[in-house]
């Protein structure tokens, strides 16, 4: 599946969450090494994801984003 074809949020929505995991990826000290971003599936999970690895990238600190979909069969 190709991450370029990925849609993000729209400009001005999920921003409580992003800046929630903006605060935890770059934020001293770092309370956890891991996050963890669930809820029912079609909630926005991968979207925010993308969204965060997108913003990441533009400002060079991405070097892999993984994710995992179900519905592909490879």
């Amino acid at each position: 599946m190709d991450g370029f074809a990925r849609t993000e949020c729209l400009p001005g929505t999920c921003a409580d969450i992003l800046q929630l995991i903006w605060r935890w990826a770059f934020g001293l000290p770092a309370s956890s090494q891991l996050f963890r971003l669930d809820g029912l599936a079609g909630s926005g999970k991968s979207t925010i994801s993308t969204t965060i690895a997108t913003r990441c990238e533009e400002l060079g600190y991405l070097d892999v984003f993984l994710f995992f979909n179900w519905d592909e069969g490879n």
